[in-house]
């Protein structure tokens, strides 16, 4: 499962928001869609499970499935 980093401040509720250069990844490289699954770190030992709710041009939007302790 692909694993991107993101700042704390784009978790809202159970919504992530990645912007910037990890968009261009998802949406070209990648080529991932709305519903495959990825992982989201914050930098403070979490790791969020998600699911890809849209990918835009400027944005992807994923739910969070589930939160784990991270052990890096």
């Amino acid at each position: 499962m692909h694993r991107f980093y993101v700042n704390e401040d784009h978790i809202i509720q159970d919504i992530i928001t990645i912007t910037g250069s990890d968009v261009n990844h998802i949406k070209n490289v990648l080529r991932m869609k709305a519903g495959d699954e990825i992982v989201i770190c914050n930098g403070q030992g979490k790791d969020c499970y998600c699911i890809i709710r849209s990918v835009c041009d400027l944005k992807v939007e994923a739910n969070i499935s589930s939160i784990i302790d991270s052990d890096t």
